[in-house]
């Protein structure tokens, strides 16, 4: 008992060391609990080492530990996620670049680990399609749009693609696809290229390559955007 009460304290203290580290408006973490401190330091190996660790508010099951491990043997990066499953928290190295946009094919969500501060993640805002509105003549930005009309020119299509009933999936990833009508003909559509859109106050972000392909054939589209 004396042992568990030892450990509680000790963790409880790490939990308020972290509270300055992970309430940067960047993270949505939040730190552990002192239960699950002391959970994580049990099951990872933790308790010779000097470590940090935020817990996301997105899944609780996963969270970030952070230690050094020239100092820490049971870490081989600086960076590990730990997933709580079947009672148990299992650590594994995160090497993907912070920098980046978070890779799709991890087994944690891109959500979460943005969550985590482990990268860049999908962006507070909705990402948008550039789309040109025939009637002003300009290009306006829906998000998931129903309807986009895409003016090229193009021998499958004609002077402009006028894209109907559209469903997305994905939306918001590096990689978003969508299937529609295209004067009535079904449409596969891929977009990706997530960059700025200049000029706009809020920074928001756009699509800025499209692949439209259909039975009477397939045309990559490139949108301007700054």
């Amino acid at each position: 008992m004396r042992t568990a009460r030892l450990a509680a304290a000790a963790a409880a203290t790490v939990v308020t060391a972290l509270a300055a580290w992970v309430t940067a408006p960047a993270f949505a973490m939040r730190p552990p609990t002192p239960e699950e401190a002391v959970a994580i330091q049990g099951d990872l190996g933790l308790a010779e080492c000097h470590w940090m660790a935020g817990v996301s508010t997105v899944d609780s099951t996963w969270a970030q530990i952070e230690a050094d491990p020239a100092e820490c043997a049971a870490v081989t990066s600086p960076h590990t996620t730990a997933h709580f499953d079947n009672g148990r928290w299992i650590g594994a190295p995160w090497t993907a670049d912070i920098e980046l946009l978070c890779p799709e094919d991890e087994e944690v969500s891109p959500v979460v680990a943005g969550d985590l501060a482990l990268c860049v993640g999908p962006p507070a805002f909705d990402v948008r399609l550039p789309c040109d509105d025939r009637r002003s003549g300009t290009v306006v930005y829906p998000t998931k749009p129903r309807r986009c009309a895409i003016a090229v020119e193009s021998e499958a299509y004609g002077r402009v693609i006028n894209l109907r009933d559209l469903h997305w999936r994905n939306w918001d990833r590096r990689t978003a696809r969508g299937r529609g009508d295209e004067v009535d003909e079904p449409v596969s559509i891929r977009v990706w290229r997530i960059r700025p859109i200049c000029d706009d106050p809020g920074g928001a972000l756009a699509y800025t390559r499209l692949r439209i392909s259909s039975d009477r054939g397939v045309v990559t589209v490139r949108r301007r955007v700054c």
